[in-house]
């Protein structure tokens, strides 16, 4: 095999500059893995078409130097569970060749086929599947595996994608569930063996049947997308109900907004601080560094608390530069004062949706101290560089003064990607790059990463702050800093013990000192079960494996992800960033500070932790209530479909609505309603005691 040109899956975008190119000469070109190749295409050949053309096509990709950066897109664009793909070019018409051990039905090729015309839609594009044979890599035929709880029996009907299976999951939760995270890992990032998913819910209100109605839900999202689902569930305690109630007249109904216009007085009895700018730590400004670079921030759409920012570039050693900095908050939070006690009593800013109440106020969170564009911003900037296996070569840390040259969603990154010039594509492919090495490196110490096909901006962003993270608590951790690391412990050693007895009845020899302590090993005995047929055992020990990480002021490692010390550093967002922003100050004025209060510190942040999903729920309720009980949404109206006729109570589905509604209808109307039957609804008002919206008919 002639090798063209050695490039890497990821290193710039799309163009279509060549689409209509046509070679002049029998030649074509293949792009599988890290290499492209030419080869005769008549014959096959890819030693007669390097003797014959080796030449011409050196030419032609001078001529075409997008050529490889396109290859590499559609690669990234075949979803990830398909072991074998690769592209050919010839008379430019590109053809996808995706090789599986399983048969592919046709609803899911049509389904590759239109998501890879839909990403390229100005390439010609063709699909092309062959069945291949099940093998180990050595010759010899693999077992067939099965999944978790046995739901791999069944080959893939659907795509099981990232996209696909977070619509579902928010589309067909059970009503009275919230969901307040989702995250989603596989063990190998090439070949995903074992995909699973976390799914944090808060339950509001319990109710008869839900347990299996969540059962159910769970084997049936398992079957489709040949993905593990496991469950963290917290159930409600009925305090927004008991907050609400205060601001309730005299029928027990909230019919007016003005006395729960202010979510953070409702939920934590305080309203956020004004944020009068206050200099909470002097520091010399001799050695803050000023970096004028093409500093970039990527953020959910409408955010405002901007609290980090990525910049990238290629080195002339083959190594990326990354470096990571983050919003200085310690800098202008005094200790112990008003926007200092407010964060330290809520623990962490709450989102839900696009509505937040920010840590630190909305005056400094999005405003003074948020990384807006064009804005000269206080920072801790992190500085690595990472050679082509990912290790971290050289790193530094310093306080910087920088400013943002443009603010990104998620959305915008994919499109900045697939652009043909400009310095931010040039930034956001080293980006690429240094998150492509970095999860490499990762990989083979890591237990599971968060899997996706493709190019993933979240990904990306979320690779930049595992290495930015891990760093500064390498740097606490050598000058024994006192700090709140954040970590990740094995299972208890009871739990361990039941395990272990559960894997040798399976006939599998593990070592009880290595297989819950070392990560690759781990990772290997799950594998191991899945493929032997054990999937239900496999989902008993990720349930226990994947609880939450903690904060401790005393470090024993994230065996999560694999590392060896693991901190938070964002102090925007996070009561624990701030205080470790602190000490940050300290080590680089030369002074420092004791430990003081920080196992008071530790076990409230852990208990606010634990309350994370509850206030999610909360925020994301007082949303709801505000956008319906506005002139607005009193006069929208919706489908509804009658489910009780209770004379007391009348309850109806409404579409858009997490839970039934109560209908407010007069004992001369109640009879003319039945079962099942379809109404046409508008809000009147928010029932507390039950956490419902209360409807009328529609006029007319």
């Amino acid at each position: 095999m002639a090798e063209v040109s050695s490039i890497s899956p990821a290193v710039s975008p799309q163009s279509s500059s060549f689409q209509d190119g046509q070679l002049s000469f029998p030649i074509g070109f293949r792009a599988s893995g890290f290499e492209l190749t030419a080869f005769e295409p008549r014959t096959r050949d890819e030693a007669l078409g390097a003797v014959l053309c080796q030449n011409q096509a050196l030419a032609y990709l001078r001529e075409h130097p997008t050529l490889v950066e396109t290859f590499s897109l559609i690669l990234q664009s075949v979803p990830n569970w398909i072991p074998e793909k690769e592209v050919f070019l010839y008379q430019g018409v590109y053809t996808v060749h995706i090789s599986t051990p399983c048969v592919l039905k046709r609803a899911v090729l049509e389904q590759i086929r239109e998501f890879l015309r839909a990403s390229f839609p100005e390439l010609p594009l063709e699909l092309l599947w062959t069945q291949s044979p099940v093998s180990d890599g050595n010759g010899k035929p693999k077992p067939a595996g099965r999944g978790l709880a046995s739901f791999s029996k069944r080959r893939f009907e659907n795509d099981p994608s990232r996209a696909l299976l977070m619509k579902e999951i928010e589309e067909t939760l059970p009503q009275g569930v919230f969901l307040s995270k989702t995250r989603l890992f596989q063990s190998d990032p090439n070949a995903g063996a074992l995909k699973f998913a976390v799914l944090s819910l808060y339950i509001s209100q319990h109710r008869p049947g839900l347990e299996a109605e969540l059962d159910h839900w769970r084997s049936s999202l398992e079957e489709k997308y040949a993905t593990g689902i496991i469950l963290q569930k917290e159930e409600g305690r009925g305090r927004l109900s008991q907050r609400l109630s205060r601001f309730a007249d005299e029928e027990g109904l909230i019919r007016d907004l003005s006395p729960i216009s202010d979510f953070a007085r409702v939920l934590f009895d305080r309203s956020t601080p004004s944020g009068e700018v206050e200099l909470g730590r002097r520091v010399r400004r001799d050695n803050t560094e000023r970096l004028d670079l093409h500093w970039i921030t990527v953020d959910p759409e409408g955010a405002q608390d901007l609290d980090d920012a990525l910049y990238a570039e290629a080195r002339s050693n083959g190594n990326i530069l990354l470096l990571v900095s983050f919003a200085d908050a310690a800098r202008w939070v005094m200790p112990e004062g008003e926007v200092d006690l407010f964060a330290r009593r809520i623990g962490f800013s709450v989102y839900a949706g696009k509505a937040a109440i920010p840590m630190l106020g909305e005056r400094l969170a999005f405003n003074e101290l948020s990384l807006l564009p064009d804005r000269w911003r206080y920072a801790f900037t992190v500085g690595m560089e990472i050679d082509g296996e990912g290790a971290v070569v050289k790193s530094h840390f310093f306080r910087s003064l920088i400013r943002s040259r443009g603010r990104y969603s998620f959305d915008e990154l994919q499109e900045i990607a697939k652009g043909r010039n400009g310095k931010t594509r040039e930034v956001v492919w080293s980006l690429v790059e240094a998150n492509r090495r970095l999860r490499f490196k990762r990989s083979a110490q890591a237990s599971f990463l968060p899997g996706a096909a493709g190019f993933d901006p979240h990904l990306l962003v979320q690779e930049c702050m595992i290495a930015a993270n891990h760093m500064v608590a390498g740097i606490f951790r050598k000058y024994s800093v006192p700090v709140l690391y954040r970590v990740h412990a094995p299972p208890l050693r009871m739990l361990r013990r039941k395990f272990l007895r559960d894997i040798q009845a399976t006939g599998t020899d593990v070592n009880m000192k290595s297989v819950f302590t070392d990560a690759v090993s781990f990772r290997r005995m799950l594998e191991d079960l899945q493929a032997r047929g054990y999937g239900a055992l496999v989902h008993e020990i990720l349930d226990v494996y994947m609880t939450r990480a903690a904060y401790r002021v005393t470090n024993c490692g994230h065996s999560g992800l694999g590392l060896s010390e693991y901190t938070v550093f964002k102090g925007l967002r996070n009561y624990a960033g701030l205080e470790n922003q602190r000490r940050a100050h300290a080590l680089l004025d030369g002074r420092m500070l004791r430990g003081g209060d920080l196992k008071a510190l530790e076990r409230r942040l852990n208990l606010l932790q634990r309350r994370q999903a509850e206030y999610t729920y909360q925020l994301a309720s007082l949303v709801e209530i505000r956008d319906n009980l506005t002139p607005t949404g009193r006069h929208r109206v919706y489908n509804g479909v009658v489910r009780s006729l209770d004379p007391t109570k009348v309850l109806v589905d409404v579409h858009g609505f997490r839970r039934e509604g109560i209908l407010n209808i007069s004992a001369d109307f109640l009879s003319t309603l039945r079962l099942g039957q379809k109404v046409l609804l508008q809000v009147e008002a928010y029932y507390p005691a039950q956490e419902r919206f209360v409807f009328r008919l529609a006029a007319g």
